[in-house]
């Protein structure tokens, strides 16, 4: 009789159990089906500095004036660096 009431007892304990908890497995993603290049970034071009032009003025010898105080010279202008 001993054992029929222990039976019922863990019976009764199992009845009122919960369920077992699923067992969750992570998945990896599905890997992609096509190749997918990374994108490339345009090569970067360096043009060569340019010369810088010499600074001038324009002397007329004959009026002792630069241009644009004379704007024209009997004689060829004097090109002057400053």
């Amino acid at each position: 009789m001993g054992g029929l009431i222990g039976a019922a007892i863990v019976g009764a304990n199992s009845a009122h159990a919960q369920p077992a908890h699923p067992v969750v497995v992570p998945v990896a993603p599905p890997a992609p089906s096509h190749f997918t290049p990374a994108p490339v970034a345009p090569p970067l071009v360096v043009a060569p500095p340019q010369p810088v032009p010499p600074r001038v003025q324009y002397y007329c010898a004959p009026y002792r004036a630069y241009y644009p105080f004379v704007t024209n010279c009997p004689e060829p202008w004097y090109v002057m660096p400053y």
